[in-house]
């Protein structure tokens, strides 16, 4: 496996009080999660989902299967905490890659479910690459050509998603494997940042020949500095390519 470089953080933004976001920057366990359901109710939710991911992290192996058993776990873990607070509405919506030792080479197994995001910037002065694809209201829209994207920016039911974690009818993630790259540089984030920055401003922080630390930090100063009306969680992955990642 290469050497993995990460840098996270977590923000309850400019206007919330309460941080309903997740996050788990856990070699091999890259995860951020979203709180739905308000305050408690959400971060509770997420936070289920990067616990099981935590244990995950601990294996000595793991399978795409595996990976997809842990989200499974998570799911019921949230439907119980609903069942727990009388139903009240919980849930959340996740993203992930998990790097993973294959016949073939090293492999990251991605996942996303909801409006978090996966980015990706190919090695050698990529451009900044959307993998995910959202599961959301506005999403929907594009697909049918209704608006455009950049129309979805400002869509009053930007908020609105239709997949997510502990959702009785709707939980159905998205779920595949691809190479992982020497060189290349992964971004995850909730929907936190995507409302606070434009691609544009994405894509110019994202493909910079910096540390993921300086990445993470700068998205973050952006958010704040545009006034983040929900909670931000930012991630930044880098695989490098001239250092192997050493096992315990």
């Amino acid at each position: 496996m290469f050497r993995l470089e990460q840098s996270a953080v977590t923000h309850a933004g400019a206007v919330r009080e309460v941080n309903e976001d997740n996050i788990l920057a856990k070699d091999p366990c890259f995860v951020v999660a979203d709180g739905i359901g308000g305050a408690t109710a959400g971060a509770m939710a997420s936070s289920l989902v990067v616990e099981e991911f935590a244990l995950l992290a601990l294996q000595r192996t793991i399978t795409p299967r595996d990976v997809a058993a842990t989200l499974d776990a998570a799911h019921e873990r949230v439907r119980r905490l609903q069942a727990l607070n009388g139903g009240r509405q919980s849930g959340s919506t996740v993203c992930g890659a998990v790097a993973i030792d294959a016949p073939g080479g090293p492999q990251w197994a991605l996942f996303n479910i909801g409006d978090t995001r996966i980015y990706r910037v190919e090695p050698d002065g990529g451009e900044l690459q959307q993998v995910t694809v959202d599961h959301s209201r506005v999403q929907e829209l594009i697909d049918a050509g209704v608006i455009t994207p950049a129309e979805a920016e400002s869509h009053p039911e930007r908020h609105v998603v239709t997949r997510a974690v502990g959702a009785a009818e709707s939980y159905r993630p998205d779920h595949w494997t691809v190479p992982m790259v020497a060189g290349e540089r992964l971004l995850l984030c909730s929907d936190g940042l995507l409302t606070s920055a434009s691609f544009a401003q994405l894509q110019e922080v994202a493909t910079r020949r910096v540390s993921p630390r300086q990445v993470v930090d700068e998205l973050l100063r952006l958010a704040l500095a545009a006034k983040a009306q929900d909670n931000v969680s930012i991630m930044v992955v880098d695989v490098d390519a001239n250092k192997k990642r050493v096992d315990a």
